[in-house]
């Protein structure tokens, strides 16, 4: 067992505490120090370089669509999981103003299943820019429930929007810490309960102002 364990705040320490059984039987002792990882987020000195290898120009606006990988995908027919994430991918392109340029970055197991798709491939990340060099350089990003979200407001001054279409399905499937999306009295913070493109149009519109 490990002597130390790092984390980024008082929240996921509290979750270890109860979801890896660290309680008071536990020898770890927590450092928030937050993740390693993050400190690419907050390093700005090379935004025009990832910039320049994303094939965009610097004064463009991006936006990173991230959605979690959903395990019970797996009983699901894949077209019928293509044809949603498309619908998904496609419905945001049409509701960017020309200011921003948006990327898909799917978890590592989606991608191995979704190797065929047009739509999602013309919104691929290239392969020589690592996620968290993306994310140094968006300003906004969308997603459902990953816990990306946290990551990326710890260190940037940026928005997030929460897109959680099918919160019920995934609730009864995996179950959800709701107090994440208590969160929307951040300024940052824009949340859209519950799938309704009319809304989360609303949402993109007050972004392309």
């Amino acid at each position: 067992m490990a002597d130390y364990l790092v984390t980024p705040n008082v929240t996921l320490e509290k979750m270890f505490l109860n979801d890896y059984m660290l309680g008071e039987n536990g020898k770890a002792k927590f450092v928030k120090t937050g993740y390693p990882k993050d400190d690419l987020l907050a390093n700005v000195s090379n935004k025009k370089y990832i910039k320049d290898s994303l094939e965009v120009p610097e004064a463009t606006k991006i936006v990173c669509l991230m959605p979690t990988w959903r395990e019970y995908d797996n009983e699901l027919e894949l077209d019928i999981y293509i044809s949603e994430l498309n619908q998904y991918i496609s419905f945001l392109g049409e509701n960017l103003s020309d200011d921003y340029k948006m990327y898909v970055r799917l978890h590592p197991k989606a991608e191995e299943i979704l190797t065929d798709t047009d739509l999602i491939d013309s919104f691929r990340v290239p392969e020589n820019v690592e996620i968290n060099e993306l994310l140094s350089v968006t300003d906004i990003l969308v997603t459902d429930y990953s816990s990306v979200m946290f990551d990326f407001l710890a260190v940037k001054d940026s928005r997030v929007i929460l897109f959680p279409h099918d919160i019920e399905d995934y609730v009864e499937q995996r179950g959800i810490d709701i107090k994440q999306y208590k969160l929307c009295h951040l300024q940052q913070f824009m949340t859209s309960m519950n799938y309704s493109e009319r809304l989360f149009a609303v949402k993109i519109s007050m972004i392309n102002q």
